[in-house]
C-alpha cells in the first residue's frame, strides 16, 4: 500500500521510506519543498542558486535519513540541513555576492528632498536593494 500525503505523518513517511518505499520520500519532498525553497532564498538572495541548494539538501536528506533521531520534528531537521547547505553555498559563492559601489542603484542628486515624490516602484526598488544586502543570518 502506497502512502498518500495527507494520510500519514512525517514519521510514518520516514519509516516507510526506511523500509524501501521511495514514494514516501517523494511525499516528504512535496510537503516541504516550498518552505525549504523560501528559506534558501532568504539566505542566498538568488532563486537559481537556492534551487540548486535545495536539490543538494534533499539529496543529503535522502542519503542521511537513517541518521534522523526522532528527537526533533522532521521539519526542524530538514530546515537545519537547508540552512547549513545554504551557508556552505554562500561560502563558495562569496565573491559573486559581494556588494560593490557599482551595484548600488543610482540615486538622483538631491533625492532626499524629493522622497515624497518618488514613485512607489522606485521606492520598492531601493527597499529591495537594501534588503538584498542584509547578511544571510539577518535575512533568515
Amino acid at each position: 500500500m502506497k502512502p498518500r500525503e495527507k494520510d500519514h505523518t512525517d514519521l510514518e513517511l520516514i519509516d516507510s521510506f526506511k523500509e524501501g518505499d521511495t514514494d514516501a520520500f517523494r511525499l516528504l519532498v512535496e510537503r516541504y519543498k516550498d518552505v525549504s525553497l523560501s528559506l534558501a532564498c532568504s539566505i542566498l538572495k538568488d532563486m537559481h542558486l537556492a534551487e540548486d541548494v535545495l536539490q543538494d539538501a534533499f539529496m543529503k536528506v535522502y542519503h542521511k535519513i537513517h541518521t534522523f533521531k526522532y528527537r526533533a520534528s522532521f521539519a526542524t531537521w530538514l530546515y537545519r540541513i537547508v540552512v547549513n547547505t545554504s551557508y556552505n553555498a554562500l561560502k563558495k559563492e562569496k565573491n559573486h555576492l559581494k556588494v560593490s559601489e557599482q551595484e548600488r542603484p543610482e540615486l538622483a542628486v538631491g533625492w532626499e528632498s524629493e522622497v515624497p515624490k518618488v514613485r512607489q516602484e522606485e521606492q520598492q526598488k531601493y527597499i529591495q536593494w537594501a534588503l538584498d544586502k542584509l547578511r544571510p543570518d539577518e535575512a533568515l
